[in-house]
């Protein structure tokens, strides 16, 4: 028989623990209910429900514009397409292309926002124009290559370089502009140049490598001038090919060292090394400031050449003119001490003249003569003699009662030309008793010696400056255009016909110099009269290309405003 009390605490042991299960049931179930509750309201605090076909509408509004343009873009495409059925592509399949990739990018340009597919398809007809353009442009460099290698194959390089040469660019136009494109081979382009410089040396070297051969065969026979000449010329070829196709595998300064080693050899010998050897010396003495020893030095190469010319009568060193030229160079070192004191003369003169100091200028221009015939007496050959100052000396001479009279006539008459800082110019036109006095002869039709020089040519003229610049000690030249028109100044408010004969006043003829009113800047008949030859601003020495200025007295008033 069960125990009632252990029973009783059994039933309140099962009570408790349903109690208890019920319990924490009931809490799972009401966390369950509190998160869901939870989850609810946090969404109505969020972003509320989103219509997501509405917003794919939204996205995909473009303008009618933009539709338009990537309407044309695909039709220009289509066109491709179609092209592409009929023919091979061609520069018209290009067009086509670059139309496409015209309107596609206004089409990209014209959308509201960045859209991808629009941006893939740019990118794809890109490629297809890289593409498309580099087989255009590889075919045409392929043929070119298949045509040079039929002319290696010739045996004539000549005309393959050039193809060479061109299907190279074509290749290098490919990696350069079109480098998406499947064509593009920097090595290629690498091979067409080198094999471009290979033909185009192959000639050159085949031309050296005969002319070598020349020499040494003119070397067996003793012929030294022809052995020389075909071994320069080898020289010659070897050294442009260096240079003109480095990288090339005939480029060769192994070669270059070798020809001109046997060219060495050839011109060498050795009287003519002690010929070179005493000619050393001579020149030298003449740098260490003793002609004396130098002219003997000279002396003595001459001696051996002559000798050498007798000894090896048809040698590349027989030279009736390195005899010559050995005595040129004596005459010129014997002469050296007259020839210094011919300058420290001269520049005697030139200073007395200067000054004005005419008396003392013609005392030493006698004795200046006197030396300067004795060096031209003496020594015929030296480079010490001066043609140009013989003249010089000479017509002062001619001339030299009339210096005094000349250089004051010009002191008086020559300004100081406006802004051109110590550049003076004649106030008038060239007098014809000036020009008298300085060229013994008046070319002018017009005579009257207050009247303009005129008929006068531009050599002439600088003739004339020559002359006055020996008589005045101090460089005489033609103005330059800027020169003139400084002097002249500005037209603006100008009376023409105060300062200047033209053909409504002048009774078509030439008036005194200085007659009409002067310009302010001092000088007098810049315009009308006689017109101005100009310096050559090239160098004074195209006597086509010289210019005058001024106008003269036949032109009209309104002719001469415009100079």
């Amino acid at each position: 028989m069960a125990d009632p009390l252990r029973t009783l605490h059994s039933r309140r042991m099962l009570r408790r623990t349903i109690i208890r299960r019920t319990l924490l049931v009931l809490g799972i179930l009401a966390a369950c209910v509190g998160t869901l509750y939870l989850f609810y309201f946090l969404s109505t605090l969020g972003p509320q429900t989103i219509d997501r076909a509405e917003a794919r509408r939204a996205n995909l509004e473009i303008p009618d514009t933009a539709r338009e343009l990537l309407n044309r873009s695909r039709d220009a495409e289509a066109r491709f397409e179609e092209l592409l059925t009929l023919r091979p592509a061609d520069e018209e399949h290009l067009g086509t292309l670059r139309e496409a990739l015209r309107f596609q990018r206004a089409y990209i340009d014209a959308l509201p926002r960045p859209m991808t597919e629009a941006q893939a398809r740019l990118e794809m007809i890109e490629l297809r124009y890289h593409t498309t353009a580099g087989e255009i442009l590889f075919q045409q460099s392929v043929d070119l290559e298949n045509e040079a290698e039929r002319y290696i194959a010739q045996r004539n390089p000549s005309e393959a370089a050039p193809l060479f040469e061109q299907a190279a660019l074509l290749q290098q136009r490919i990696n350069n502009s079109y480098s998406r494109s499947p064509q593009a081979n920097r090595a290629r382009e690498t091979r067409l140049s080198r094999s471009a410089r290979f033909a185009a040396a192959r000639p050159l070297h085949d031309e050296s490598i005969a002319l070598e051969k020349e020499g040494k065969e003119a070397l067996e026979v003793e012929n030294w001038e022809a052995a020389e000449s075909a071994f320069r010329a080898a020289l010659r070829i070897q050294e442009q090919i260096n240079r003109e196709f480095t990288g090339s595998p005939l480029a060769s300064s192994a070669r270059s060292e070798e020809l001109r080693r046997r060219l060495t050899m050839l011109l060498s010998g050795q009287d003519y090394q002690v010929i070179l050897a005493t000619m050393q010396q001579a020149q030298e003495r003449l740098d260490e400031g003793d002609p004396i020893e130098a002219a003997a030095l000279f002396q003595e190469s001459r001696r051996l050449q002559i000798a050498l010319n007798e000894r090896f009568p048809g040698t590349p060193h027989a030279s009736a003119e390195a005899v010559e030229n050995l005595e040129r160079k004596r005459q010129t070192a014997q002469s050296q001490e007259l020839a210094n004191a011919i300058q420290v003369r001269l520049d005697r003169l030139q200073t007395y003249l200067r000054e004005r100091n005419v008396r003392s200028a013609m005392d030493t221009l006698s004795e200046l003569r006197a030396e300067v015939d004795a060096l031209s007496n003496s020594f015929p050959l030296s480079l010490h003699n001066d043609a140009d100052l013989q003249n010089q000396l000479r017509y002062l001479n001619l001339i030299q009662e009339n210096i005094a009279d000349i250089q004051r006539n010009v002191d008086e008459n020559s300004l100081p030309i406006p802004e051109m800082e110590g550049i003076k110019m004649l106030r008038t036109e060239v007098p014809q008793s000036l020009y008298q006095q300085v060229m013994a002869m008046n070319p002018s039709r017009n005579s009257g010696p207050d009247l303009p020089v005129e008929s006068v040519s531009w050599n002439e003229a600088r003739e004339f400056c020559q002359r006055l610049s020996w008589i005045l000690a101090q460089p005489v030249r033609l103005p330059s255009e800027m020169e003139f028109r400084r002097a002249l100044g500005p037209l603006r408010f100008l009376v023409i016909e105060d300062h200047a004969w033209s053909v409504e006043n002048s009774e078509r003829q030439p008036h005194p110099v200085g007659s009409r009113q002067r310009h302010e800047s001092g000088f007098y008949d810049l315009l009308g009269n006689v017109s101005e030859w100009l310096k050559d601003e090239r160098g004074e020495t195209q006597v086509t290309s010289a210019r005058n200025i001024g106008g003269n007295h036949m032109d009209r008033t309104n002719t001469l405003f415009t100079v």
